[in-house]
């Protein structure tokens, strides 16, 4: 069971890396003044942004549980 909640750590981890890397190439696009023009695009970006980080909080959470868990074994 301990590998079983070790494999699901490290994928976890995997994805936190992954969102944040997902979240900083939107911020990029997000903060050139040239994508501005087009209004529906960005917003509709900023909304999928936004689930990332959602995204990653709710793992963080999950992370921590974890951890919390282990530590009380």
């Amino acid at each position: 069971m301990a590998l079983e909640d070790y494999g699901k750590r490290l994928r976890l981890e995997a994805q936190q890396s992954t969102l944040l890397g997902t979240v900083f190439e939107m911020d990029k696009w997000l903060d050139n003044p040239d994508n501005r023009a087009d209004q529906l695009r960005w917003r509709r970006l900023l909304r999928e942004r936004d689930e990332v980080v959602e995204q990653l909080r709710f793992n963080r959470r999950l992370l921590e549980a974890h951890k919390e868990a282990n530590q009380q074994r």
